[in-house]
């Protein structure tokens, strides 16, 4: 799975890279902040986490174009899945890859 979880109370956890004071940290929150749909924004440094309130549908691509705009990268990964009892697949495998591009 990527770096960014949604949970069902429409809050979404992003990993940013790159961070390395306080400042860092006000203005990635003011660049999610800014964006509509979002109820609050919370930066940690030390975990280099940012966690996301919607009001809404949350905008996972939005916040990371965001983050990048600041001036930070976004921690992306790709989770290979095994799935099994598959019918009409040609193949068991699943990628998952989330992009702000």
């Amino acid at each position: 799975m990527s770096d960014s979880t949604i949970t069902a109370a429409r809050t979404a956890d992003f990993q940013i890279e790159g961070m390395t004071c306080a400042s860092c940290v006000a203005r990635v929150e003011k660049a999610i902040r800014g964006l509509p749909g979002v109820a609050s924004a919370s930066v940690n440094l030390a975990t280099e986490r940012a966690t996301v309130d919607f009001t809404g549908e949350p905008d996972p691509v939005g916040v990371i174009a965001a983050i990048e705009k600041a001036g930070y990268a976004t921690r992306q990964e790709t989770l290979e899945l095994q799935i099994e009892g598959t019918r009409g697949l040609s193949t068991n495998r699943l990628e998952l890859v989330e992009s702000a591009s």
